[in-house]
């Protein structure tokens, strides 16, 4: 029996042979603790506006570049400092990170995405793209202060979304107005943009008294209220850190819709 390969079988055999050495060597010359973006300071931008924010994360004080790859039409993008970065009490670099890049960044008038995707690049490697929020500027509004009392709650319109910094022991307080009948439907966007807030909702009339309460939604700790209206006139919707945790290190968007 002949067990003599053809020229195209031996030179399959090689190919094979050599993809999986190069697979072999990347994976065992892959960095062992990568760079890493784990939020931004504002976890949301509109299109047309320059922006000044920080990436939080781990291993970011070598960057020499922010890119947003793939982007049409492309951001621009400016590195202006990078840094170590403190860790609050009683958290972790894990969770906050301990280093930061400072970026400005200018999203185009004619941006129609809903997500730039950010890579920080380092000696070390590139991070993951960490995926930033862009809200067109008529939806997006910022939080005011004072908020923390019904006397002194921001009136929010539905269909708009806050963007804010939760502070310590420092509840934020948003009024809306509603007709009977009417569903409410407020949810906090943090967590699932890498933000520590661990927000819990709470909705009231406009008595005070409470009407519904939500934590975390299935396996989100992103709170999502919904509520259909027992009446006219102004609701409020208290947002607090389950662990009254906050300060630069904790930015959420609030968002309300009506319908």
């Amino acid at each position: 029996m002949n067990y003599t390969l053809s020229r195209a079988a031996r030179g399959a055999t090689l190919a094979w042979l050599l993809a999986g050495s190069v697979a072999g060597w990347a994976q065992d010359h892959a960095p062992k603790d990568p760079p890493q973006v784990i939020f931004a300071s504002a976890l949301a931008v509109s299109p047309g506006q320059t922006a000044t924010l920080q990436l939080r994360g781990l291993k970011l004080d070598e960057a020499d570049r922010v890119e947003a790859p793939g982007v049409e039409p492309a951001p621009e993008l400016t590195l202006k400092k990078k840094e170590k970065a403190g860790v609050p009490n009683q958290m972790t670099p894990q969770q906050v990170g301990d280093t930061l890049v400072e970026i400005e960044l200018k999203t185009p008038e004619a941006f129609a995405g809903g997500e730039i995707p950010l890579v920080v690049h380092t000696p070390a490697g590139a991070t993951q793209p960490y995926r930033l929020l862009v809200v067109p500027g008529e939806q997006l509004v910022a939080e005011v202060e004072p908020n923390d009392g019904f006397q002194q709650a921001q009136v929010v319109e539905p269909g708009k979304t806050v963007a804010g910094v939760i502070q310590p022991k420092d509840p934020e307080v948003f009024r809306v107005a509603g007709k009977a009948g009417q569903r409410l439907t407020a949810e906090v966007i943090a967590r699932r943009q890498g933000s520590p807030v661990d927000g819990i909702l709470t909705l009231y009339d406009s008595a005070g008294r409470l009407l519904a309460t939500c934590d975390d939604v299935a396996d989100s700790v992103d709170p999502m209220l919904q509520l259909t209206l027992p009446g006219d006139g102004d609701y409020l919707i208290v947002l607090q850190d389950a662990h009254d945790r906050g300060g630069n290190t904790h930015p959420y968007l609030f968002r309300v819709r009506i319908e």
